[in-house]
C-alpha cells in the first residue's frame, strides 16, 4: 500500500471540497463564530503534530504516520453541520 499516494487524494479532496466550507457552515448554522478551521488550521495542526512526533523515543510505522494526519484532516470536519452537532448534542 502506497500511504503517501492514498493520503495525497485525501488531503487534496478535503482541502478542495469540505475544510473551507467548515468555518462558514458552522457558523451559519450555529449564529455563533468558529474561528479558522479551514486548510491553514490543518497546515497548523499536522505541523504541532510533527513537533511531537519528532521527539527521538517515538516511532510511528508509515501505516501509523498514514492514521495520523488523515485523522487530522478529519478532526473538524462535523463541523460542517454546526457545533452542537459536532458534539452529538441536539
Amino acid at each position: 500500500m502506497n500511504y503517501g499516494n492514498r493520503y495525497q487524494s485525501v488531503a487534496e479532496y478535503l482541502n478542495n471540497n469540505v475544510h473551507p466550507l467548515v468555518t462558514m457552515s458552522a457558523n451559519a448554522i450555529d449564529g455563533g463564530f468558529l474561528t479558522d478551521h479551514g486548510p491553514d488550521h490543518i497546515k497548523t495542526v499536522i505541523l504541532r503534530a510533527s513537533q511531537l512526533v519528532a521527539a527521538a523515543d517515538c516511532e510511528l510505522t508509515p501505516y501509523e504516520i498514514y492514521l495520523l494526519i488523515t485523522a487530522i484532516h478529519l478532526h473538524d470536519v462535523g463541523n460542517l453541520f454546526g457545533r452542537k452537532h459536532a458534539r452529538g448534542q441536539q
